[in-house]
């Protein structure tokens, strides 16, 4: 079972130090040690003003005073950041090399493949992609979105025999005749599927792929549905509708896989789909997040 291997991960966030609460904190910090400084500077002035001597701390030197101490503080706050992020992706490129050698281990490409991580997909996510496929074994797998992955796994079927079939959803057409010319298995399609807006009850409208060339192709009893796209910069919710659009054409023991659950609004939308479709819920700590919604049926 997948459930078995998951190494789930209730709060994918990064460290306290690493947030813009550190930053507040060092401030108050600061600013709570000016006004000691202050305190104690006022009372050491009132004594030896009795004794007619002293200078008063100005408003004018405090204001510097704190500056200094806020500039300081945003130093200290980015200087943090930047030594756990090169922590952060020193540990994340050893586990890309240990996913590559994982995937090797189970069958070899056939052809050099496209570049990995950035925009395309990273080897942690292709591992837990290859390793669902070879676990739940699904007939019918649909994947919004499509490049690196989907010329893995038409690579992977036609290696095992599997005859899945396999439909990828591409807004870029450009891009979509790039993939195409990078698979061969006649069972793995990459349809066109130009982003139309569709009134998602309690949501509004969102933008979400074109279904027309998936209806064409009869696409029904979806085992495995691997979530990559849309570009999430475009809207907000825009991976929403993909589970109230496509729910009908699920299987009752369908899996759904999605990339990107670091950010806390596909975080939110796997946990609503969750909760919309009785799924058990786990996540991956892979370089982007990676969740696991599973319905056994």
């Amino acid at each position: 079972m997948v459930e078995s291997f998951v190494w789930e991960v209730e709060k994918m966030k990064n460290k306290f130090y690493t947030g813009f609460a550190f930053f507040i904190v060092l401030v108050l910090g600061a600013a709570l040690a000016l006004l000691g400084f202050w305190v104690k500077w006022s009372s050491n002035w009132m004594r030896s003003d009795t004794d007619g001597g002293g200078d008063f701390l100005s408003p004018f030197l405090l204001l510097i005073l704190f500056s200094l101490l806020l500039v300081v503080s945003f130093l200290i706050y980015r200087i943090v950041q930047f030594l756990y992020r090169a922590q952060q992706e020193r540990a994340y490129d050893v586990h890309q090399m240990e996913a590559w050698l994982w995937i090797y281990s189970k069958f070899s490409p056939s052809a050099p493949l496209p570049p990995s991580r950035d925009f395309a997909a990273s080897p942690d996510f292709l591992k837990w992609l290859l390793y669902v496929v070879e676990q739940r074994k699904p007939k019918v797998v649909v994947e919004a979105g499509s490049g690196l992955s989907t010329i893995l796994l038409a690579d992977y079927y036609k290696q095992k025999k599997l005859g899945i079939r396999h439909f990828a959803l591409e807004n870029n057409v450009s891009f979509g005749e790039k993939t195409k010319r990078w698979i061969e298995n006649e069972d793995v399609s990459v349809l066109n599927a130009p982003l139309k807006k569709y009134d998602i009850p309690g949501k509004g409208f969102i933008s979400w792929y074109d279904l027309t060339a998936l209806e064409q192709e009869e696409v029904k009893d979806i085992e495995l549905l691997v979530i990559d796209g849309p570009h999430a910069l475009k809207e907000k919710n825009i991976r929403y509708p993909a589970y109230p659009l496509l729910k009908e054409r699920l299987s009752p023991r369908t899996a759904i896989l999605a990339d990107d659950t670091k950010r806390p609004q596909d975080r939110a939308i796997m946990e609503a789909w969750a909760r919309e479709g009785g799924f058990d819920i786990q996540y991956f700590d892979t370089e982007k997040g990676a969740c696991l919604l599973i319905r056994n049926g």
